[in-house]
C-alpha cells in the first residue's frame, strides 16, 4: 500500500470506523506509570477523579508499588498468581487530611484496591477488578 492510501486508510479508519485502528502495543504492568480514570460501579455513573488530586500507581520488578491517594503516599506489596489474577498485601498510605468528606472518591479508591482480584491491560488501559467493579487507568508516559 502507497503512502497516500494508507493515509486515507488512517484517517477514514480514524473517523468513520470507531473500532477500526492500528494496534497499539499493550502497556507492561511493571514500569509503567498509571493514572486513575475512573471507578466502574455497576448500576452508577463512573466516579471521576477531580482535577484537585490525581491517583497514579506504579508496579516494581520486586513486587512492590507505589502510588497515590488525594494529597497521600501509597506502598504496598503485590502478587501476581498467573492467569491476570493480582493481589495486594500490605499496603499503607499516609493519614494527611486532604479536606476531602468521608465516602470520598479516596476511601472508595483504598477499599477497591483492598478487593482486587484479577487485572487487564488492553493498550494503554489497566483495569483493577474488584468485586463486580472496576478501577480503570490509563497510560501516562
Amino acid at each position: 500500500m502507497g503512502k497516500p492510501l494508507t493515509y486515507i486508510f488512517t484517517l477514514v479508519c480514524a473517523v468513520a470506523l470507531p473500532g477500526c485502528q492500528e494496534d497499539v502495543p499493550d502497556a507492561d504492568l511493571v514500569g509503567t506509570l498509571w493514572t486513575l480514570e475512573a471507578i466502574e460501579v455497576p448500576g452508577e455513573p463512573d466516579i471521576l477523579p477531580n482535577a484537585k488530586w490525581t491517583y497514579p500507581i506504579q508496579f516494581f520488578e520486586d513486587y512492590h508499588f507505589e502510588g497515590g491517594i488525594a494529597c497521600n503516599h501509597l506502598v504496598g506489596e503485590y502478587m501476581l498468581t498467573g492467569g491476570g489474577l493480582i493481589q495486594f498485601k500490605n499496603f499503607s498510605a499516609t493519614k494527611i487530611y486532604c479536606g476531602e468528606s468521608s465516602n470520598s472518591l479516596a476511601e472508595q479508591y483504598g477499599a477497591g484496591l483492598s478487593a482486587v482480584h484479577s487485572y487487564e491491560i488492553i493498550g494503554k488501559k489497566l483495569q483493577l477488578h474488584f468485586n463486580d467493579s472496576v478501577l480503570k487507568f490509563r497510560n501516562l508516559e
